[in-house]
């Protein structure tokens, strides 16, 4: 829980976490990700991750003054 604080309470680690959860996830292992151990996997799939994050998207299409958001 203090590494998630720490991580939820700066917008730049929280960035760099989202960035490499996403590209992460396209390159575990399937048994990793739907073994006995993750009872949420074993009866879902586990969507693919899009090609660029929200704020990415926003930077690119909805900010018009192209200030950081």
């Amino acid at each position: 829980m203090r590494a998630a604080g720490k991580v939820l309470s700066s917008p730049k680690l929280y960035r760099a976490a989202v960035e490499t959860a996403g590209a992460g996830v396209e390159h575990l292992p399937r048994f990793m990700m739907y073994s006995r151990l993750n009872a949420w996997g074993r009866q879902r799939e586990v969507p693919a991750a899009p090609p660029y994050t929200f704020r990415q998207w926003y930077l690119k299409n909805r900010n018009p003054h192209g200030t950081d958001a």
